[in-house]
């Protein structure tokens, strides 16, 4: 099985200009990661909407400029490109190397293999593999959040499926299943209670003791889980019940 270093690649330069994309956005940013494959750089410029892009080159001495724009097959593709003749120092510093956008496109199978992996790690990987040194702290962290809210999917937009979550527990577990959602003036999430059916029935047959602990979530939501567990009639801890919320007063567990 091969190891993680020997699954890195250097990104291939191959021919932009025989490339078509169904969307502007896909095309522009895979015009802009070839360039910065290549080492090389543009000049900011006001030639970038919703139909077209062009870009030319930060030295005004430099015959490059690439134009990018809808084809006659309704795809769009580079019309027109001349490469630079600049020497390389024009490019070094170049920002936009060290963009999230770009970083996440060279790390995205580390973050894959390693979810839980640190910023500082994926530093050093873009300077050894991708000659990439001295990326700053805060590019690779929000590369890697990048990263993983198209991996997890986006953790804000998660609490609006829980009302729907809701109903399809209670119409799977028609008897004693319990839970409450509470949110803020603006629709915010602010606290959940959860207790199943199976549970709630058999709560009466437990001996006279329950827990309570929690623990606070790694979100950034800062999210603090309570559970609260009992103990049967043959020595076993029980879950009873869970309640994540994000009120700092205590959240009170009536069983």
């Amino acid at each position: 099985m091969e190891s993680i270093e020997e699954q890195w690649f250097l990104p291939l330069t191959s021919d932009i200009t025989s490339k078509s994309w169904v969307n502007i956005a896909d095309a522009k940013k895979a015009v802009k990661t070839w360039i910065l494959d290549r080492g090389e750089s543009w000049a900011p410029t006001p030639h970038n909407d919703k139909t077209r892009l062009l870009l030319h080159c930060l030295s005004k001495s430099c015959s490059f400029h690439i134009r990018l724009t809808r084809k006659k097959d309704s795809f769009f593709g580079v019309t027109a490109y001349t490469p630079h003749n600049c020497p390389p120092l024009t490019h070094s510093g170049f920002k936009q190397r060290n963009s999230a956008w770009y970083l996440a496109s060279l790390v995205e199978r580390d973050v894959t293999i390693n979810r839980h992996i640190k910023p500082g790690e994926l530093r050093e990987r873009a300077g050894i593999y991708h000659s990439l040194p001295r990326v700053p702290y805060i590019s690779a962290w929000r590369a890697r959040e990048r990263l993983l809210n198209t991996l997890n999917g986006d953790e804000g937009a998660s609490f609006k499926l829980i009302p729907a979550w809701i109903e399809s527990i209670k119409t799977a577990q028609e008897d004693g299943f319990y839970a409450a959602w509470q949110s803020s003036e603006n629709g915010c999430f602010e606290a959940l209670f959860v207790m199943l059916g199976p549970i709630n029935i058999g709560i009466q047959t437990l001996r006279p003791f329950y827990a309570l602990d929690g623990t606070h979530t790694r979100s950034r939501y800062n999210l603090t889980l309570l559970i609260a567990v009992g103990i049967d009639t043959e020595d076993h801890v029980l879950p009873l019940a869970l309640s994540p919320y994000r009120k700092r007063e205590v959240v009170v567990l009536v069983l």
